[in-house]
């Protein structure tokens, strides 16, 4: 199968407050005092980077993945699961949602009701490997048990644990060609 990778920089200065949200409660833990949150990204994705991509390339608008990691995976599951209907695939790897702890993932998703029929296939990564993984992994052990309490078919969010990986480029590389390879595995 053929794919197009679109990646977006996100290591500036804003990076933090572009990938946190716009709920007082939530982004307490992330030290975040301003900034454009999450609903900006997910309406420069939808408004402005897929009808570029669209333009510019033959593509088709169904089999879309959403896929990020830390910062980047928070924001794939925010705007995956805000754009249900839109995207095939969510990648969630080492998700910052983790840092919320268990109430704050249980907020999170407080707002989802998933009685859909369309839903997309979920894919969360984790590693273990460094104190940041495991501090995240304590949080985002929860995102399973809220997407399936709240409506979301278990059969379609699966999970791996990577005890080696730590909290880098080189494991979510890793993570993205194994979910890749999962990929292509489900559409045949």
């Amino acid at each position: 199968d053929n794919y197009i990778v679109v990646g977006i920089e996100n290591a500036d200065e804003y990076r933090e407050s572009e990938l946190s949200f716009n709920d007082e409660e939530l982004k307490k833990p992330l030290g975040i005092k301003t900034g454009l949150y999450l609903d900006n990204l997910d309406d420069f994705i939808n408004e402005t980077l897929l009808p570029f991509v669209k333009s510019k390339f033959n593509v088709l608008t169904t089999n879309m993945v959403i896929c990020g990691a830390s910062c980047g995976g928070l924001a794939s599951l925010y705007v995956g699961l805000k754009n249900i209907d839109k995207y095939e695939f969510i990648f969630s790897f080492t998700a910052a949602l983790g840092i919320l702890g268990k109430n704050g993932v249980e907020k999170f998703f407080s707002k989802y009701n998933f009685n859909n029929e369309n839903l997309p296939y979920v894919f969360l990564f984790q590693g273990l490997a460094d104190d940041l993984e495991k501090m995240l992994y304590n949080g985002n052990q929860y995102i399973k048990e809220n997407m399936v309490k709240r409506g979301y078919l278990e059969e379609f969010i699966g999970e791996y644990v990577e005890k080696d990986a730590k909290h880098n480029e080189d494991a979510w590389r890793y993570a993205f060609n194994y979910f890749i390879d999962k990929l292509i595995f489900l559409k045949k």
